[in-house]
């Protein structure tokens, strides 16, 4: 899976700019709570899905890294640790 192209799909900056996606890669896995990535993230897209290349929900974007120097560094939730509250995966 790290590797893989990932797209975020959101509303960055105003509503003009509505169902924008944007395209990167899944850079890591952190741990079992978080998918790093340099899929381009406004905070629009916060909230919004990450898709895989065959288009399956595979986490939520919730964050991303803003420091000088820094560019491209993404989080997403994984499926697995929301399925629990929001029960999108039959048990």
């Amino acid at each position: 899976m790290v590797g893989d192209e990932v797209y975020a799909i959101g509303t960055p900056f105003e509503e003009d700019y509505d169902a924008t996606v944007t395209r990167g890669i899944l850079s890591a896995k952190r741990g079992e709570s978080s998918y790093q990535t340099d899929v381009s993230i406004s905070p629009g897209n916060s909230g919004g899905p990450l898709l895989n290349e065959n288009g399956e929900l595979i986490g939520i974007v919730n964050a991303k890294v803003v420091a000088k120097g820094v560019e491209g560094i993404g989080f997403a939730i994984p499926l697995a640790e929301l399925n629990p509250g929001l029960r999108l995966l039959k048990d």
